[in-house]
């Protein structure tokens, strides 16, 4: 099972392919209250019409059970078959946890209050050999849980509560129990995510974190909370993300005691990862202290703020007639930047990204290597010269390059056309051979009368 944060790009193409499914999937079926049927899908689209009396229900659940994992969009809408834009998936209730863990079960559980009109089921998956599945469904006066909490947990008020070294809102993934000693060790696979837990019986600290991995690693972290479906950490809830190889994490505990991690290694070999935690308490006096000062130093800097935009008002009145920065031609960049295809040669630059787009770079992408040589997708640097005339890393300015690029030029055509010249001179003949020397003759005459 492979971390999402790696495959996000999937997202476009998946909804490009819902969008040419849309004008040839219309085909609706029947999924009756109470029924089990087993399902072989195609790489496309299946629409279902949720029919069946639940008006004594409180809730409905449907449960979706894989084969094996798989990459699928399982989502709901009432009123009409679920669609998707550009950004997101267009639907009343998205089992969005199953969708980026890819995990066999995966569960839409609905208040039939909200049901006011007809139910629609919607279910798209982008693997050429199709994918089976068992799709069930049944009513329940009380809240269910998610996949009935596996074999790890018990349901309670609609909340699955799991045993200890399991996690999610299914309690199906194995974690690590961390605790606030010298050394933690953990063993991620290659290409894998692992998990790992810490809950603390006392609130008010700061957690301090050093981590050491033998390779490169992604981290997110996550607090519980007692409404959130998702127990686990997701790179798009989370973008202060940690990556590298050794890094200290700090997390103000506040009204937290259980923190949830995810470690993913995009390596092709298992890394070990050292984990030391420590905390501090919070309220002694020499805090507030601190705190007293950071608050003088906070006034002392706002004020300096404040007459530094006064400052900037006035400067920026002066230029107000002064336009941007022209942009760098497309020819400039084509001739010095030429566009080639990312290759990754070790494992660090697998997990390299675009500083433009943040997105990760992949096999093929078209990119452009400035003179600076910092890399950037093509598309990306193109769209910020339009308006930029220096690197968005290390500000050099190809302004001066461009201008250098285009004097040079000029003067190579200055030097072309007197070459032009001069040759029609020499092919009128004796004429203006004979009124250059006289021309020569007088201005030496000049010379030496001064």
């Amino acid at each position: 099972m492979v971390f999402k944060h790696m495959k996000d790009a999937k997202i476009n193409y998946m909804i490009i392919l819902l969008f040419l499914c849309l004008s040839n999937c219309q085909e609706i079926n029947d999924l009756a209250l109470g029924s089990s049927e087993s399902i072989f899908q195609e790489s496309t689209w299946k629409y279902f019409k949720f029919t069946g009396d639940f008006t004594n229900s409180d809730y409905i659940s449907i449960e979706l059970h894989l084969q094996s994992s798989a990459e699928i969009i399982f989502c709901a809408k009432i009123g009409s078959i679920p669609t998707a834009t550009s950004s997101h998936v267009n639907a009343h209730y998205f089992d969005y946890d199953g969708w980026y863990l890819s995990t066999k079960n995966q569960n839409l559980i609905i208040p039939t209050i909200e049901i006011d009109d007809d139910l629609f089921i919607g279910i798209f998956s982008n693997k050429t050999n199709g994918i089976h599945y068992e799709l069930n469904s049944f009513s329940s006066s009380t809240q269910p849980c998610y996949n009935g909490c596996s074999a790890y947990g018990h349901c309670s008020d609609g909340v699955c509560l799991c045993v200890s070294g399991y996690v999610g809102r299914d309690c199906i993934f194995s974690a690590t129990d961390l605790s606030i000693i010298e050394d933690n060790r953990i063993i991620i696979n290659a290409n894998d995510v692992g998990y790992a837990a810490l809950t603390l019986s006392e609130f008010n600290k700061k957690l301090y974190m050093s981590i050491l991995s033998s390779a490169y690693i992604f981290l997110y972290a996550k607090p519980k909370t007692t409404n959130d479906d998702s127990a686990l950490p997701s790179p798009y809830e989370n973008r202060k993300s940690k990556k590298g190889l050794q890094f200290d994490f700090v997390i103000s505990q506040g009204h937290y005691n259980t923190w949830y991690f995810a470690i993913y290694n995009p390596c092709d070999s298992a890394v070990t990862i050292k984990w030391s935690i420590h905390a501090s308490e919070g309220g002694s006096s020499s805090q507030y202290l601190l705190y007293i000062l950071i608050v003088i130093s906070a006034g002392i800097l706002a004020g300096w703020v404040i007459f530094a935009i006064y400052k900037t008002r006035q400067i920026s009145k002066k230029n107000a007639a002064i336009g941007p920065e022209p942009a760098i031609s497309i020819d400039f960049i084509n001739k010095n930047f030429p566009k080639v295809a990312f290759k990754a040669k070790k494992c660090e630059e697998a997990t390299r990204s675009c500083s433009i787009c943040l997105q990760l770079y992949k096999k093929q992408d078209m990119i452009r290597e400035l003179s600076c040589a910092h890399i950037f997708h093509a598309n990306c640097i193109d769209t910020w010269f339009q308006s930029n005339t220096v690197c968005c890393l290390c500000k050099r300015d190809y302004k001066q390059n461009m201008t250098m690029e285009n004097e040079e030029s000029r003067i190579e055509e200055d030097l072309s056309a007197n070459a032009t010249q001069w040759i029609v001179e020499e092919l009128e003949g004796p004429a203006v051979t004979t009124e250059i020397h006289e021309l020569t003759t007088f201005r030496n005459q000049q010379r030496s009368d001064t």
